[in-house]
């Protein structure tokens, strides 16, 4: 069972890293973007959202995991 969801997750990371190489060499992204330099705290709120919610879930899900795991 632990080997099917680290086997899994070892697959989520590599696939986001391949997608993440994928869109930031991508030629439109290459180009640019004039109001994005523009909308710098928009910008900022939106990244840290993006990382503030997994984190937090993963933590609560660790919790979870680990006082389910001693009873």
């Amino acid at each position: 069972m632990y080997t099917l969801v680290a086997i899994f997750a070892v697959l989520l990371l590599v696939g986001g890293g391949i997608a993440t190489m994928l869109i930031g060499f991508s030629e439109k992204n290459r180009e640019g973007d004039p109001s994005y330099d523009k909308r710098t705290k928009r910008n900022v709120t939106g990244l840290t959202l993006y990382y503030a919610i997994p984190v937090v879930l993963g933590m609560i899900a660790f919790i979870v995991f680990i006082f389910t795991r001693t009873r």
